[in-house]
């Protein structure tokens, strides 16, 4: 079966810029490849067998959402998050850290609350807000 060829030309109006790989558009339309040497070395640690058995350790210990089983709902558990993200710590806080599991929309509301310096942290007695001053303290209990 014959295919057509992908276009390879900038989509914008009389442009004959070539196209940034994952992108309708050249660069000086806005075209950005969908995944940057800089993204992709960010998220090396999550490709590494150590994630792979804290994710799962997790998800096998506590397999729903923190977040909802605070609301009285009961959902699978989709992500598994650092409540003090690791990032803002430095590389040694990727494994040791508090982990919980969250549902996707948890997850992005923690993600956003994130942007002010707040890390949320879901209990069984409610969410409870920490900050960066709180992960050595928070760290050392487990």
């Amino acid at each position: 079966m014959a295919t057509l060829p992908k276009p390879t030309k900038c989509e914008s109006l009389r442009c004959q810029g070539e196209r940034v790989a994952g992108s309708a558009f050249c660069e000086a339309h806005g075209g950005k490849p969908k995944q940057t040497a800089q993204r992709r070395e960010n998220n090396a640690p999550y490709k590494t067998a150590a994630w792979a058995e804290i994710r799962a350790h997790q998800l096998s210990a506590h397999p729903l959402c923190q977040g909802c089983m605070v609301d009285g709902r009961i959902v699978p558990a989709a992500h598994v998050d650092h409540v003090i993200p690791w990032r803002t710590i430095g590389p040694q806080a990727f494994r040791r850290n508090l982990f919980q599991s969250l549902c996707a929309p948890h997850h992005s509301t923690k993600t956003h609350a994130e942007g002010r310096g707040v890390f949320i942290h879901y209990t069984d007695t409610g969410p409870i807000e920490y900050t960066k001053a709180d992960w050595a303290r928070l760290t050392a209990q487990t």
